[in-house]
């Protein structure tokens, strides 16, 4: 009789985690521009710093519950609650307490799916100082390695749950320890939320493109927010590219340098990961990285498409009298818009639209992770209407 019992309430158990499981199935579900980042090699934690790109791809709404990290990783969703079609942005804030490699997991619970979205993050630092400037760096008078157990994360979801299943009863809210909260990145970064059509461009309604990202990688654009700016707004750009579209990235400091050239739109996580693995500092040898941009988008270039190169940049450097004289002969097919990144002075204001001007292209600020989902989306959008 015992046994029978027994046999009974493991059918139930079974049932029940059936019926669960296909409650919070959903079609589509939450997509993470990437789950797996290398951010190469970095001169310093200021580096040390991921954001990704979450899209509910599915029907129904979508919360973030929390995030099952290290304690040597700081994460943040800025927004907690997301429509169909909605995206936001995932910051992974890097501490580690040693130098060199690293390598970290990340489980991301939502109510999409009973099991975590895994996201890991490696790289390796050559030194735990801000680089930037030392005067800013924490140091460690404790020479034992911490052995401080990894914990949860946090995220807390809101107060009404609309999935909740009526045979599942839902766990009591527990105090939340100070050590345990969610700690917010340095900077502000708010919501980004795009309509649910902007998830991929109708080939009906839009072009073919060819993009090519001119980025700014010099020493000015070190400030972390002004890189994690400029990510975003790229990865935003890539995820709605489609598979006939081409995405070529260039980068400047002390030299130009090509980096991708002619991927196919569907190529979006190599895309994606070469984004994140951008690191700031040397000199800005912009005149070189426009010129060779213009190189590439002819290689490139998709007849009755639109070939469009994005410069982002703060707007440090000065045009020499060899690319002024290339936007006077370039083709009227390809042309460049420029993105303010950050909040640019009077001068690097005064550059940015004179190049703007000279190259039949427009000029939009991303001064906030708001701008930076929208600038290069409508940028996009504009020039491959037909």
């Amino acid at each position: 009789m015992i046994e029978k019992i027994e046999i009974y309430a493991s059918i139930r158990v079974f049932i029940l985690i059936f019926c669960c499981q296909h409650l919070f199935a959903q079609e589509g579900g939450l997509h993470v521009s990437t789950t797996d980042v290398d951010l190469g090699r970095m001169d310093s934690v200021a580096s040390a710093r991921v954001s990704l790109v979450l899209t509910n791809q599915s029907s129904k709404k979508i919360f973030i519950l929390r995030a099952d990290a290290s304690p040597d990783l700081k994460v943040k969703a800025n927004s907690k609650t997301l429509q169909p079609g909605d995206t936001t942005s995932l910051m992974i804030l890097i501490v580690p307490q040693d130098k060199g490699p690293f390598r970290y997991s990340v489980g991301l619970y939502h109510s999409g799916n009973l099991e975590p979205e895994r996201i890991t993050v490696s790289g390796t630092i050559d030194h735990l100082l801000h680089v930037e400037n030392p005067m800013l760096a924490c140091y460690s008078f404790n020479g034992s390695a911490r052995t401080e157990p990894k914990r949860m994360a946090l995220i807390p979801p809101p107060d009404t749950i609309e999935y909740t299943p009526s045979v599942v009863s839902q766990p009591k809210e527990e105090p939340i320890e100070e050590t345990k909260t969610v700690i917010q990145p340095p900077e502000p970064i708010q919501h980004v939320t795009e309509p649910a059509e902007s998830a991929v461009l109708p080939e009906s309604h839009y072009k073919p493109i060819n993009l090519i990202f001119l980025a700014d990688v010099s020493g000015s654009m070190k400030d972390s927010l002004k890189l994690g700016l400029m990510k975003t707004a790229m990865t935003r750009a890539v995820e709605v590219c489609r598979p006939g579209d081409k995405i070529s990235l260039v980068t400047y400091a002390d030299d130009a340098r090509i980096l991708l050239e002619g991927l196919p739109g569907d190529k979006k996580d190599t895309v994606v990961r070469m984004i994140q693995k951008l690191h700031a500092g040397g000199g800005t040898a912009g005149s070189e990285g426009i010129q060779l941009a213009y190189e590439v988008a002819a290689r490139s270039f998709i007849t009755n498409g639109n070939n469009v190169i994005i410069l982002a940049t703060d707007g440090a450097f000065n045009l020499d009298k060899k690319t002024e004289e290339l936007f006077e002969g370039s083709e009227d097919a390809i042309y460049m818009s420029v993105a303010g990144i950050g909040k640019p002075g009077k001068l690097s204001k005064k550059v940015l639209k004179k190049i703007a001007g000279r190259t039949r292209g427009r000029l939009v600020w991303v001064r906030s992770a708001k701008e930076a989902g929208k600038a290069f989306l409508a940028e996009l959008k504009n020039g491959s209407k037909r």
